[in-house]
């Protein structure tokens, strides 16, 4: 159950992980009303989502940290147990059986476009690692088939790229 000691732990065990964000008036979203918006969008990781990853992997027993922690997400969540899992009062325990992640194999690697990339066409795609991958331009530039280019990001499941020289 949640309690008022409990919201205190974890603003003291947050207080050197996470932000102080403010709130900034927003009048123009709802007119007539006092409408704020929380800036956690300015967090180490972009997101809020940092402080309850933080949090529950502090709380978690020398037992249940020595098994592991896996974060089944390729965004925000995931960003904030990387985070925790590099700070000194977590600890990061690796086992060398762990596959890479999609985005271990793929960022930085080279691809093969399959389908156009136009940043104003949702169709663009490459092939890269046996799969073929929905894919951006990540400077706009449109790309034609058959061009090689180096995965620059990855968003979701979605890649952002840049034609090779």
């Amino acid at each position: 159950m949640l309690t008022l000691d409990k919201i205190y732990h974890a603003k003291f065990v947050l207080k050197k992980v996470a932000r102080k964000t403010d709130l900034i008036a927003a009048p123009r979203l709802c007119p007539g009303t006092d409408l704020y918006l929380k800036t956690e969008n300015l967090q180490v990781t972009g997101s809020f989502k940092v402080r309850g990853a933080y949090y529950k992997i502090s709380q978690l027993s020398e037992e249940e940290r020595a098994k592991g922690v896996i974060a089944c997400s390729a965004g925000n969540h995931a960003q904030g147990v990387a985070l925790a899992a590099t700070r000194p009062l977590v600890t990061k325990l690796m086992k060398k059986d762990i596959k890479p992640t999609n985005a271990d194999r793929v960022l930085g690697g080279s691809a093969r476009v399959t389908e156009r990339i136009d940043n104003d066409v949702p169709t663009g795609a490459v092939y890269i690692d046996g799969k073929t991958w929905s894919a951006r331009s990540s400077t706009g530039e449109i790309i034609e088939p058959d061009a090689m280019v180096r995965v620059i990001r990855m968003e979701g499941v979605k890649l952002y790229v840049e034609k090779e020289a």
